[in-house]
């Protein structure tokens, strides 16, 4: 089977589930009907939209100085503007193909460039740093939708169940990452080696894991690191409240920005092309059971958002295309 094929194997699952879920979106009530009014809106709202484009190269910002902090925790030498500019040039990569892992492939080739000899602890930090996203979707969740885990009896069951979901994802994979810096620690690393030497004595397993051991041994670069987590999604969240407004909508900034963090993860799963139609879907389940917004200025509003973020990909590549290389 050629590459090409391949990948239109890999590609056409993932295709399947985001146009499934795109019906889905749009086959709700006066969804089709009220899209291209809500759309046509925007060019009324140039100011919501700016500062959507704003809020979200804050975000990406954000995101590539968490990059930087995990990279110094495994003694990689950066700068935190080439760190952005990485992110920067392969955002695109993140937001659209196959979501993140895309994204992380291309931070990994770039890395393989400029650290030929340090593949494994390059590998290490966009790994914690997507932990520590994890982190971040916790705090920022806690900060503005916390109430609605203890109303949920009064929610819709779509909302009640992708909250309930989502909120128990969450806790028992930050429960998860507990228990695994515990054993990457170098008393249980010794103690698994004696009983399964051929796998945990592996150089390789070794190195990664006292790469891993580092989100202990350097926690407050951990702490920065959650901190800026949960700065940035609060500024990828405003986006898409700027998004809701340019829309026409008027749901209270806080359920917005408790829907996004949720809506992220379920997007994040590697079941859609991007998280296309699954984000937009998720995104109208949960705005309607905290809000009542209507389907149409929810899947608007979610399609906005993600093209103010895209358009920062987009920027990205024309900085890779025409800047000059990082020395």
């Amino acid at each position: 089977m050629s590459d090409r094929a391949k990948t239109a194997l890999l590609l056409a699952p993932k295709l399947a589930v985001s146009l499934g879920f795109l019906w889905w979106a749009l086959s709700g009530s006066g969804v089709m009907d009220g899209l291209g009014q809500r759309l046509a809106t925007l060019s009324q709202h140039p100011t919501w939209i700016a500062a959507g484009l704003v809020s979200a190269g804050l975000g990406l910002t954000l995101t590539g100085l968490r990059w930087w902090v995990f990279l110094r925790a495994q003694d990689i030498q950066e700068t935190p503007l080439a760190a952005i500019r990485i992110t920067l040039c392969t955002w695109l990569f993140t937001l659209v193909s196959f979501g993140a892992l895309a994204g992380d492939a291309a931070r990994i080739l770039w890395m393989r460039k400029r650290h030929p000899s340090s593949i494994i602890p390059v590998t290490a930090s966009i790994m914690i740093d997507h932990l520590a996203g994890l982190f971040g979707t916790a705090v920022v969740f806690a900060i503005f939708g916390s109430s609605f885990l203890f109303s949920q009896e009064t929610l819709p069951p779509a909302g009640r169940t992708v909250l309930l979901s989502v909120a128990g994802y969450v806790g028992i994979s930050i429960t998860g990452l507990a228990l695994m810096m515990i054993s990457m620690r170098p008393r249980f690393r010794a103690h698994g080696a004696k009983l399964f030497p051929k796998l945990l004595a592996h150089p390789r397993v070794v190195q990664m894991a006292a790469c891993f051991d580092s989100i202990l041994s350097h926690w407050k670069l951990s702490l920065a690191g959650v901190a800026l987590s949960s700065a940035m999604l609060v500024a990828y969240s405003f986006s898409f409240v700027c998004a809701v407004r340019a829309v026409g909508g008027s749901s209270p900034t806080n359920d917005v920005m408790a829907a996004i963090p949720l809506v992220d993860v379920v997007a994040s799963f590697p079941v859609s092309v991007a998280g296309l139609g699954v984000r937009e879907k998720t995104f109208g389940a949960l705005m309607e059971a905290f809000s009542g917004m209507p389907a149409d200025i929810a899947f608007s509003a979610a399609l906005t958002g993600w093209l103010l973020n895209l358009a920062w990909g987009l920027a990205g590549s024309l900085v890779f295309l025409l800047a000059k290389p990082l020395k």
